[in-house]
């Protein structure tokens, strides 16, 4: 068994295998260019997947607009209480504003399918949970 409970199998960390895993889960997944993947979902938050250049590390963003009449200084409490109540995602300000979460996921000799479901399923789990309690009166 595997670290997350699943399979040994390591699939090799390329954007085709991530396309493919992102697929499976019912993304609609277009390729934006050699390193990055747009993902979007009926059910989930939508997902950026970045592919570092020496494919050891793949990093999962989803991005929330943030209403235009927000302070900075209170979406920054709000986000350093999201911080607070996550384990592994990150949630920041973005250079345009909005507040992005990110996960990443080492891969520098692949990765197991149940890794990637997990980081997928818990990402999403965060999101909701951090979301609801502290960014909902701030996001678009």
């Amino acid at each position: 068994m595997g670290l997350f409970g699943g399979d040994k199998n390591v699939v090799p960390a390329t954007l085709e295998s991530f396309k493919d895993g992102l697929v499976g889960l019912g993304f609609d997944v277009q390729q934006k260019d050699e390193t990055t993947l747009m993902a979007k979902h009926q059910t989930y938050f939508n997902v950026v997947l970045r592919l570092s250049s020496n494919r050891k590390e793949a990093l999962f963003l989803s991005y929330f607009g943030v209403q235009p009449s927000v302070q900075r200084m209170e979406l920054l409490e709000a986000i350093n209480s999201c911080n607070q109540s996550v384990t592994v995602s990150t949630f920041s300000i973005d250079k345009d504003g909005d507040v992005v979460m990110s996960r990443c996921l080492p891969c520098h000799n692949g990765y197991t399918v149940s890794q990637f479901e997990y980081v997928i399923e818990e990402s999403m789990r965060e999101i909701a949970v951090a979301a609801a309690k502290h960014l909902k009166e701030y996001l678009k």
